[in-house]
């Protein structure tokens, strides 16, 4: 950790070579030569920092009292004392952490449908993947997939997928991976969701409460399939962070919509494909 910059000296004028630093930190400060010149260097306590070349190429002796004080030090040799230098073009580690983001995908029609009056979705294409699926669509969905590895469904999709997709073997690489997803079902009745011969999926009463723990743990991406009733609700609840909509060439009129009130979105892709469909995505702004 970087120590805070002596209050007493100015910032502009402290130059400190890691290295050194990182040695000194752990080597009592007696007679001896400095490792970088062979010159002489200054006796001190073991309550300092000696730090050679730091200001104006001059040899330097730092009080360890007053490095609680430092607010930033800048790495790097004097002119004159030459030291290796980062390669060009790498970056520094970031310490940052990036929260996992819950994704929806929704197969929709021109007309804002997600499901058709009896729930039905006719007017999807590009499933399943084959031969002929069009290589830019397909890489596009294999991308997604790739991105997320936890799956939250409500309990009607649950009902609907679960004696398919366990057994979708023309799905090809798509269904293995699908399949392998941790999952999760939202659902006030279910007390087990079994998932052919794959690992089962966790029932939670309270899908909101579940995702913002998912969040807070590391990971990919999460992803809520389908299940539009679910999607409404979490959205209410403000967990939701992107909608992806993989809009077919198809209207219907007269359905579920995706959107039923009143949202803000921030556009971040918008993709056309040979097979008819068009990938957008939206942040929710919040």
């Amino acid at each position: 950790m970087l120590l805070r910059l002596l209050r007493s000296i100015s910032a502009s004028r402290v130059r400190v070579a890691m290295s050194n630093v990182s040695m000194a930190l752990d080597t009592p400060l007696t007679e001896g030569a400095c490792p970088c010149c062979h010159q002489p260097r200054q006796a001190a306590s073991r309550s300092a920092v000696w730090a050679p070349h730091g200001v104006d190429g001059k040899e330097q002796v730092l009080e360890l009292s007053t490095l609680l004080d430092v607010e930033n030090v800048v790495l790097a040799p004097s002119q004159g004392h030459q030291r290796p230098r980062r390669a060009a073009g790498r970056k520094r580690r970031s310490t940052m952490i990036t929260m996992r983001k819950l994704i929806v995908q929704q197969w929709v029609t021109v007309d804002n449908i997600a499901a058709e009056e009896d729930g039905g979705l006719s007017f999807v294409s590009g499933e399943p993947f084959s031969e002929t699926t069009n290589p830019a669509f397909k890489e596009s969905v294999m991308r997604f997939i790739d991105s997320v590895d936890t799956m939250i469904l409500g309990a009607n999709t649950y009902a609907q997928a679960k004696d398919y997709w366990p057994y979708a073997d023309e799905q090809g690489e798509y269904g293995e991976k699908l399949n392998n997803l941790t999952k999760f079902v939202g659902s006030s009745k279910l007390d087990d969701a079994p998932w052919g011969d794959f690992s089962a999926a966790t029932v939670t009463r309270d899908p909101a409460a579940t995702i913002r723990e998912l969040k807070g743990q590391s990971g990919k991406d999460i992803w809520l399939w389908g299940s539009l009733k679910l999607m409404h609700s979490l959205m209410d609840a403000g967990v939701i962070d992107e909608v992806r909509m993989l809009v077919c060439p198809a209207s219907r009129g007269k359905g579920t919509r995706i959107f039923e009130d009143w949202r803000d979105l921030k556009l971040v892709e918008a993709t056309g494909f040979e097979n008819g469909v068009a990938i957008l995505r939206y942040e929710i702004k919040k």
